[in-house]
């Protein structure tokens, strides 16, 4: 029992080390990254398509992503002297190879502009590496599940790259999602749940100067980091998960606004014949601005709906093998509350402003 307490004690201790280090490493760096833009005049774009004026550098995503990478590493190999984790955990490896592959893409195209199918390339080039390095490390070999995850990857990446329109929106909607993945993979190994405390403090030391009306924006390199992120997390779950239909839910509960803004946008430009990859003004965002949302509010209305997503699901992982045709109840009520929503959203904001598609 001693042994015990001492044990809870350390990684107490060890994870609350992770946040405080990873929230000082994410200030700083941001602070420093706002110098730099001033200087060497790093700003975002003014179009009519974007909503924030002003000159608002567009490189804050390191701000998130450097925490993650180092304080991580050093969570990964904290935990493998202590015979915690194999070096070769290649679950573990997937995460930060992918990640980095596409965060290095990203910030290039924030500092460069590249071309979209560059751009397209290096995110294929990334999800494969984690497919990859997820098939080795022991993950599915079922063809049909490699192309879906290979999928879920290019998706995830490009759906959190969309929705991030407006302060707080995107890191609000990441922050609550990444804190359930790590309480949902904490029982499978200790350093998921570390990482992904680092990843938290890094994005909240971020949301201090993204708040309305922002100082910095996470760019590109920033938000595909996120949803690269994101959807390997829902990955490892599913590999390590028993009750596959479950867990399917959960994952695709998690990231169902990003998803479901994506999927919308392509049906909508489907729908009036423009190319899907046409940037348009009626995303949710939008569309909240429309009916009188302030960026604020849009983000205080976005965190409060993730939020519940986020604690039925990590409810439902927790609870299932207590009931398991509840939890399952539960997340079909949140997968349900959340197309009402985006439904909901569309025909209000339709009949607020009829330009509204």
């Amino acid at each position: 029992m001693d042994l015990l307490l001492y044990d809870i004690k350390d990684m107490l201790a060890f994870n609350g080390l992770i946040i405080a280090v990873s929230l000082i490493i994410s200030v700083f760096t941001v602070l420093g990254v706002i110098k730099f833009s001033a200087k060497h005049n790093l700003y975002d774009s003014v179009n009519e398509r974007k909503i924030h004026q002003g000159q608002v550098s567009r490189l804050g995503g390191i701000g998130f992503a450097l925490p993650f990478i180092l304080v991580g590493l050093f969570a990964f190999f904290h935990l493998y002297s202590k015979d915690a984790i194999n070096i070769g955990d290649l679950f573990f490896w997937s995460l930060f190879a992918g990640s980095a592959i596409i965060y290095f893409s990203g910030l290039t195209d924030d500092l460069l502009e590249l071309n979209a199918w560059v751009k397209l390339g290096l995110q294929i080039c990334a999800a494969l590496v984690s497919v990859a390095l997820l098939v080795l490390g022991g993950g599915t070999r079922n063809v049909i599940m490699l192309f879906f995850s290979f999928c879920f990857i290019l998706g995830s990446i490009n759906s959190y790259n969309l929705i991030d329109g407006s302060d707080l929106l995107c890191s609000s909607l990441s922050i609550y999602t990444v804190f359930a993945f790590g309480l949902m993979l904490k029982s499978t190994n200790e350093v998921y749940f570390s990482v992904c405390l680092a990843l938290c403090a890094g994005l909240a030391g971020f949301m201090f100067f993204n708040r309305p009306d922002a100082k910095i924006f996470m760019g590109d390199g920033g938000s595909q980091f996120l949803g690269a992120v994101i959807s390997v997390l829902c990955l490892i779950l599913l590999s390590v998960s028993e009750n596959g239909i479950l867990c399917h839910i959960i994952c695709l509960n998690l990231v169902s606004i990003p998803i479901f803004d994506c999927l919308a946008a392509i049906w909508r430009r489907l729908r009036t014949h423009v190319g899907i990859f046409t940037a348009d003004r009626f995303h949710m965002h939008h569309k909240l601005l429309s009916m009188g949302f302030t960026k604020g509010k849009i983000a205080l209305l976005v965190s409060l709906i993730q939020i519940v997503i986020s604690a039925c699901a990590v409810f439902s992982w927790f609870w299932q093998d207590k009931n398991y045709i509840l939890s399952l109840a539960v997340q079909f009520v949140v997968l349900l509350g959340v197309v009402v929503y985006f439904a909901v959203l569309h025909f209000t904001a339709h009949k607020a402003n009829p330009e509204v598609k």
